[in-house]
């Protein structure tokens, strides 16, 4: 179900990416994929062997694994379809995550009813998905369901998913990783986010140390965050 390659893309076999235009990349390695949804807290797996403990880090390789209440309205259309999308939130839409679960979709279009919601919608030449985007998404991943298991939870469905086709913003991804311009979203729970940016790097906070006086220093100097106000920093923006 992979998707073919669009007549516009101009293909850089290096890192598994093409550019669908100035504004779009297409990735294709399903590891370059997966670093779409890099956001989550990042784990170590720690297992027993005899009188020792082994461990690695946790990873995926274009494979996508999520839960949903069997009652909601979305999880029936997901066992219905066999298949859904996942927009990857920029910093501005944390208001509208929290929106979003209190409205349901069963009985009307739950972003008309939620009202002030900008909805932007650029389908690429020959795409065939109906789902729109919101504004201020900065990647779009559609997935097909592979597998699921419903005795985990009686509550709950866990659906495994491959990832189909993966288009992130330009100004959002370097070549081999993923950063929204205003850093990423991850959820912390009871309705506060966390806003994930990139350490700062080692070398240059060396030559800062050195030029005070103070090599020795190992604090990680915060830095000024950039504002997310620009709607060319939103997925799709003209």
């Amino acid at each position: 179900m992979a998707t073919a390659p669009h007549p516009d893309e101009e293909a850089t076999a290096a890192d598994g990416a093409a550019m669908l235009g100035p504004e779009v990349v297409r990735l294709r390695q399903a590891k370059l994929q997966s670093r779409v949804l890099y956001a989550n807290p990042v784990c170590m797996l720690v297992t027993e062997d005899k009188d020792k403990a082994s461990g690695r880090n946790v990873n995926n390789d274009g494979l996508v694994m999520l839960s949903l209440n069997r009652r909601r309205y979305s999880c029936g259309r997901v066992l219905a379809t066999r298949k859904f999308e996942l927009a990857v939130a920029g910093a501005d839409l944390a208001p509208l995550l929290l929106r979003i679960g209190k409205v349901t979709g069963r009985d009307t279009d739950k972003f008309v009813a939620m009202e002030g919601v900008d909805m932007e919608w650029r389908p690429v030449r020959g795409e065939t998905s109906r789902c729109e985007l919101v504004k201020g998404s900065i990647a779009r991943v559609r997935c097909h369901v592979v597998a699921q298991n419903e005795d985990v939870d009686a509550g709950h469905v866990v659906f495994f998913a491959q990832i189909d086709d993966c288009l992130v913003n330009a100004d959002a991804w370097n070549g081999k990783q993923f950063m929204g311009p205003c850093g990423l979203l991850s959820f912390l729970g009871s309705q506060e986010f966390a806003l994930v940016k990139r350490f700062p790097d080692a070398d240059a906070e060396k030559k800062t140390d050195a030029k005070q006086g103070n090599a020795a220093a190992s604090t990680v100097k915060e830095e000024k965050p950039k504002a997310c106000t620009d709607p060319a920093q939103s997925f799709g923006a003209e």
